[in-house]
């Protein structure tokens, strides 16, 4: 077979598979949702049962709020997949807010940062101060 058919044979059939996985949904951004979240970290902690769960407004991340001992859940959304996080008060190193969003380092080589985007400036400083007064400070 010539190498220009060959070439055009593939180019035609990568063209093809790529918009059939765009088309049927496989190229969408999959929020976070409370109740993925909740399934996930389920999963992950069996033990725990998080009393709330405020998931960002751009669905990347969310806080769960834990018993007194445990305090803190953190989810990230990263790529298909959701990673959690016991937060406690040693690994939150710092609560920053700027705007709305809130702003959480923590003590953790496998997510150092946490970027929490809210929809209004209040509830982000009113969740941002909930976060500084269980870190003790």
């Amino acid at each position: 077979m010539p190498l220009e058919i060959l070439v055009i044979l593939v180019v035609v059939g990568l063209t093809l598979v790529i918009g059939s996985v765009h088309l049927s949904g496989g190229s969408a951004k999959a929020g976070l949702t409370e109740d993925k979240v909740r399934a996930r970290f389920a999963a992950d902690f069996p033990a725990e049962a998080p009393a709330g769960i405020i998931v960002s407004a751009d669905g990347m991340s969310a806080l769960l709020f834990l018993d007194d001992q445990s305090w803190l859940g953190v989810a990230k959304r990263m790529g298909s997949k959701i990673l959690t996080r016991h937060a406690d008060r040693i690994k939150v190193t710092s609560v920053d807010c700027r705007g709305a969003e809130i702003h959480l380092t923590l003590a953790d080589a496998g997510l150092p940062a946490l970027v929490f985007k809210l929809n209004d400036l209040h509830s982000a400083f009113a969740i941002a101060d909930q976060l500084k007064r269980g870190m003790g400070g």
